[in-house]
C-alpha cells in the first residue's frame, strides 16, 4: 500500500489516528514494517512525522520521474 500525505500540518491528533490505522492494518496482513517518505527540507512535516519506533534508516533514495526530468 502507498499513502501520500502533502503538507504536513502540525499534529492534531489526526496524522497519528492515521498512522496507527496504517500500521494496524500492515500488521493484520503480516508486513514487515512501514516505510513513510518524508522530504529532507520539510523540517515541519520530519517533526510531525517522528514518533517512537519511527527512525531514520540512513539511506538516500534515489528517482527517476519521466517527462519532468531536465537534463
Amino acid at each position: 500500500m502507498k499513502y501520500r500525505i502533502r503538507d504536513a500540518v502540525p499534529d492534531d491528533g489526526a496524522f497519528t489516528a492515521l498512522c496507527r490505522h496504517v500500521e494496524s492494518i500492515a500488521r493484520q496482513s503480516d508486513a514487515r514494517g512501514l516505510r513513510l517518505y518524508v522530504d529532507k527540507s520539510n523540517k515541519r512535516a520530519q517533526k510531525t512525522c517522528a514518533a517512537p519506533g519511527v527512525v531514520d534508516p540512513d539511506y538516500q533514495v534515489m528517482e527517476a520521474i519521466f517527462g519532468e526530468i531536465k537534463c
